[in-house]
């Protein structure tokens, strides 16, 4: 018995000590993230889907589409109708309000299928000429909807975005166990791959609400487990923004 629990004990201490290494977590874990002093945060302002938005617009103005307008990094609202203290973000996202209608009726929510032909008219009203096609656009813009929660393809358009493009991406989630129906913005990717497949799946996000980490910090969002498979239609959908010719 006494041989058992010393044999127990060596494997506890061998596994914390693995644990401990930090060429474990750099073999297990599979990251990426952009510079996120050029991503803006902006506090929900009528809605977060245009909130969102208005930070990829501020990122795309730093990363030299310069007819965006330059975004503060860390902007304020109140939340409705009163005040948001950068101008240009405002700019950004009446815009997409006026354009998608929302107002407190509808609780500044926006269909799904509406989000990339308000995102083009945007690109449009900035000098840009919006694209699926990189040969004849200045911004490239992909949509994907799914109704798995679990499918690989979308989370990987993220990583492609952020690994191939260093973009960032909107991502809509609906049904989800944390938020609810929701718009946030993927800056970065966390996951674990093996020869089963892909695991405990994360993402760097930048939320407009900003209830799990202050404003100004990177939140570490955990997507796998978070969309109840006996919900019907719990899923993400991702808007990637692709630059033409940079």
């Amino acid at each position: 018995m006494e041989k058992e629990r010393n044999q127990v004990q060596y494997l506890w201490e061998l596994v914390n000590e693995t644990l401990e290494q930090p060429s474990y977590y750099s073999s297990w874990w599979t990251t990426g993230i952009l510079n996120d002093s050029q991503v803006p945060y902006i506090e929900w302002y009528k809605g977060c889907v245009p909130t969102s938005i208005a930070m990829i617009v501020g990122y795309l103005h730093n990363y030299g589409f310069d007819k965006f307008p330059f975004i503060d990094h860390i902007v304020y609202s109140d939340g409705y109708d009163g005040w948001i203290d950068d101008p240009h973000a405002s700019d950004v996202i009446n815009f997409l309000v006026d354009y998608w209608h929302l107002n407190r009726d509808n609780e500044y929510a926006v269909q799904f299928w509406k989000i990339e032909d308000g995102v083009w008219a945007l690109i449009r009203h900035y000098g840009y000429i919006p694209s699926h096609n990189s040969v004849y656009g200045d911004i490239e813009t992909i949509y994907r909807g799914g109704w798995n929660p679990l499918e690989w393809n979308d989370y990987s358009a993220i990583v492609n975005g952020v690994k191939n493009w260093n973009m960032p991406s909107f991502v809509g989630l609906i049904h989800s166990n944390k938020y609810g129906n929701h718009g946030v913005v993927a800056v970065g990717y966390k996951y674990h791959a093996d020869n089963l497949g892909w695991h405990d799946k994360r993402l760097w996000i930048h939320d407009t609400l900003y209830k799990d980490s202050p404003i100004g910090d990177v939140y570490e969002y955990h997507v796998d487990g978070d969309f109840p498979l006996w919900i019907p239609g719990a899923h993400y959908d991702v808007l990637n923004f692709y630059p033409v010719g940079r």
